[in-house]
C-alpha cells in the first residue's frame, strides 16, 4: 500500500508541471494532414520552404497525423517546430510523427538518409516524432549539423545509425531514442543528453562516438532510462553495450542512468575487437543503478567516476557555459526531479516486482452459463492443469493454454445468446476466503474471446485453426476500469453476446485475459486462458476474416508491451483483429 500511495505522489507531481499544446502558438505556420486551407501546408517541407531565408525568428505548428517524407531545414534565422500534444513534459503523448524508408545506400551517405536533417543554427524542436523504418544499413531518422539546437520531448526511431549528432551543440531533453547499432553516433558533435528514454532493439550498441581529436567534443548522459523495446530481437537483453569508439578519442559519460532491461556485463566493447580502438577514450559511468545493473564487470578500459568527478561533466562541460542562452531549461533535470524520476523509478520496480512475484494471483476458466443456465464446473471446457500464465506469444500455449483436459461434451449456445464465463484462482471454483479470487486485483487488463470453425468440437486438436474475434472489453478511461476490474466485481463471472451473424455450428471458443501488472518489457504480459467446446445454433451467414494462433500477437503489440503505471492510461489498444460486426 506504501508503494502504490508513493507512485500516486509521483503520478499527482507529473500531472502539476505538465501542459498541453493543441493550437497553434501566435504566427506560426500550420502543417496538417491532408489541408486545403488557404495558408496552410499538408508536409511539413512545404511549410520549411514558405519561410523566407533571413535572420527572423519563424516557428511550424504540425497537427496529429502521419507524414511520409524527409524535411530538410537550412534556413539562415531561428526556427522552433512545435508538434501536437496534450502533455507538453514527456513524448509519450506525441501526436505528430515524420517517417520515411531510406538507407544509406540509396541516399548516398549517412547524412542524406536522415529523415529529419539539420543543417542550420539556433533550431528547437517540441514533441514530434521522427522515425527512419529502413532496417539492415545505416538509416537515420536525425541528421544534426547545427549549433545551438534542442530537442525536447522528442521521440526517434530507427534501427542502426538512428541518431546522427555529427556537429554543433545541441541537447535531448525528457525525449525517446530507439535503435539496436550505433544508434548515438556523430564525429564532431557536443551534445547532453537528459532524462530521455533509451530503448534498445537488439544486440548491439547504444552509441558510436567518433571524436577524432582530443578535443572539446563529448557526449553526456544524465539521468536517462534503459528499456528494451517493444520490437526487440532475442539476445536483446545481456547482449547490448553503452557503446562502442568509432574513433580512438571517443568520450562517453553515462551518468544516474537506470537500466530496466541488463547489458552486456562489460558495459563497453571495443570497435570489431581492436584493442587500439580504445588507446584515447573516455569511457565512463557513475551511478549506474536499476533493476538489471548487478553484476556489472567493466571492461578494463572503462572508467567509473567518483563523484567529484562525475560533477565535472555536466550539460555545461558538454555544451558550452552559456547553455542557459538557448536551452530551454525547464526541460532540464533539477535535483529535485532527478530524485523524483528515480523514486518513481524504484517505486515502479518493486512494485511490479512484488505483482509479478505473486503466485496466488493466477486464474483459471472453468465454468459457462448460457442465458443463465450453469452448464457444469469444467463441462465442455478444455481446462488447463495449472494457474500459471502463458508469456510467449509465439509459442502454441497461446492457442488453449497447456496440459488441457478432455470433454465429451459440446455446449450449445443459440446465436444472439447471453455467455457468461466464470474464472477462479484454483481449479475447484470459488475460494471465499482467498483475497486473490478470481484474480488479484492488480492483474489489470483486457476480455477477449475468439472462436475456430471445426467439424467435431470435442476432438478437433487446436493447432492449424483460423480464429475470429466476437468479443473485446479492454480500459474505460472515463472510469478508469479494466475488464478484469468488472470480472472481479462480478466474483469471477463476464457475460458477452453471442452474435448473431455467426453461421451454425461446432467452434472451439477461446476466451482469454492479458494481465499488464508486468508489461513494461516484453515477455512481461500475461495470458490466462482457456478454450470451450461449442454448437451454435439458429446462426447467421456472417464469413468473418481470420486470423492464426500463434501469429495473431506480437511481442511488439501496444496493448502487449506497455507500463499501466507511468505514464497513466489514457487509452488502450486491444491486440488481435477487429471484432466480427453482423
Amino acid at each position: 500500500m506504501f508503494l502504490i500511495s508513493l507512485l500516486a505522489i509521483l503520478v499527482f507531481v507529473q500531472a502539476v508541471i505538465a501542459a498541453s499544446r493543441t493550437s497553434p502558438p501566435s504566427g506560426a505556420v500550420v502543417v496538417r494532414v491532408g489541408t486545403s486551407t488557404s495558408g496552410e501546408f499538408s508536409s511539413v517541407q512545404a511549410a520549411v520552404n514558405s519561410l523566407p531565408n533571413d535572420g527572423s525568428a519563424r516557428s511550424i505548428f504540425i497537427y496529429p497525423g502521419t507524414y511520409t517524407e524527409k524535411v530538410y531545414i537550412t534556413r539562415s534565422g531561428p526556427l522552433t517546430i512545435y508538434g501536437y500534444t496534450t502533455d507538453t513534459s514527456t513524448y509519450t503523448q506525441n501526436q505528430a510523427t515524420i517517417t520515411y524508408n531510406e538507407g544509406s545506400d540509396t541516399a548516398g551517405s549517412n547524412d542524406a538518409s536522415g529523415t529529419l536533417r539539420i543543417h542550420t543554427d539556433n533550431f528547437k524542436m517540441y514533441n514530434v516524432n521522427v522515425k527512419n523504418t529502413r532496417t539492415g544499413v545505416q538509416a537515420g531518422a536525425l541528421s544534426q549539423y547545427g549549433s545551438r539546437v534542442g530537442f525536447y520531448g522528442c521521440s526517434f526511431y530507427g534501427y542502426q545509425d538512428t541518431l546522427y549528432a555529427n556537429e554543433g551543440t545541441q541537447v535531448y531533453l525528457k525525449g525517446f531514442i530507439e535503435g539496436k547499432t550505433d544508434f548515438i553516433y556523430g564525429r564532431r558533435g557536443l551534445a547532453y543528453f537528459g532524462g530521455n528514454t533509451i530503448a534498445v532493439r537488439g544486440a548491439g550498441y547504444i552509441t558510436a562516438s567518433g571524436r577524432e581529436s582530443d578535443d572539446s567534443g563529448s557526449y553526456v548522459f544524465n539521468a536517462n532510462t534503459v528499456i528494451q523495446a517493444s520490437d526487440a530481437e532475442s539476445g536483446t537483453s545481456g547482449g547490448y553495450y553503452l557503446g562502442r569508439p568509432w574513433s580512438p578519442y571517443a568520450k562517453v559519460i553515462f551518468k544516474n542512468t537506470v537500466l530496466n532491461v541488463t547489458p552486456n556485463k562489460a558495459l563497453w566493447s571495443l570497435w570489431n575487437g581492436d584493442s587500439s580502438s580504445v588507446a584515447h577514450t573516455l569511457f565512463a559511468d557513475y551511478s549506474t543503478t536499476g533493476p538489471s545493473a548487478s553484476g556489472l564487470a567493466r571492461a578494463s578500459f572503462a572508467t567509473v567516476l567518483s563523484a567529484s568527478q562525475a560533477n565535472s561533466y555536466s550539460i555545461s562541460s558538454a555544451v558550452g557555459s552559456d547553455y542557459a542562452s538557448w536551452v530551454d531549461t525547464s526541460y532540464l533535470h533539477s535535483q529535485l526531479q532527478l530524485q523524483l524520476a528515480r523514486m518513481k523509478a524504484a517505486v515502479i520496480t518493486s512494485l511490479v516486482a512484488l505483482l509479478v512475484g505473486s503466485a496466488s494471483a493466477h486464474t483459471i476458466f472453468q465454468e459457462l452459463y448460457i442465458n443463465g443456465a450453469d452448464q457444469g464446473h469444467n463441462n465442455g471446457i478444455r481446462v488447463t492443469n495449472t494457474n500459471n500464465p502463458v508469456m510467449d506469444v509465439t509459442s502454441n500455449d497461446i492457442i488453449c493454454n497447456t496440459g488441457l483436459s478432455s470433454s465429451n461434451t459440446v455446449i450449445n449456445i443459440p446465436a444472439g445468446g447471453q455467455v457468461t464465463t466464470e474464472w477462479h484462482h484454483g481449479g475447484n471454483g470459488a475460494s471465499p476466503g482467498d483475497g486473490d479470487d478470481p484474480i488479484a486485483s492488480s492483474h489489470k487488463g483486457p476480455i477477449i474471446t475468439y472462436l475456430a470453425k471445426v467439424s467435431d468440437a470435442k476432438s478437433t486438436g487446436t493447432t492449424g485453426l483460423k480464429w475470429f474475434k466476437i468479443q473485446e472489453e479492454g480500459y474505460d478511461a472515463s472510469t478508469s476500469t479494466w475488464a478484469v476490474d468488472k470480472m472481479i466485481a462480478n466474483k469471477g463471472k463476464y457475460t458477452f453476446t453471442m452474435p448473431k451473424c455467426i453461421p451454425s455450428g461446432q467452434y472451439l471458443m477461446r476466451h482469454e485475459i492479458i494481465a499488464l501488472h508486468g508489461a513494461g518489457t516484453y515477455p512481461g504480459a500475461q495470458f490466462y486462458l482457456g478454450c470451450a467446446q461449442i454448437n451454435v445454433t439458429g446462426g447467421g451467414n456472417a464469413s468473418p476474416a481470420t486470423v492464426s494462433f500463434p501469429g495473431a500477437y506480437k511481442g511488439s503489440d501496444p496493448g502487449i508491451t506497455l507500463s499501466i503505471y507511468w505514464p497513466p492510461v489514457t487509452s488502450y489498444t486491444i491486440p488481435g483483429p477487429k471484432v466480427l460486426t453482423c
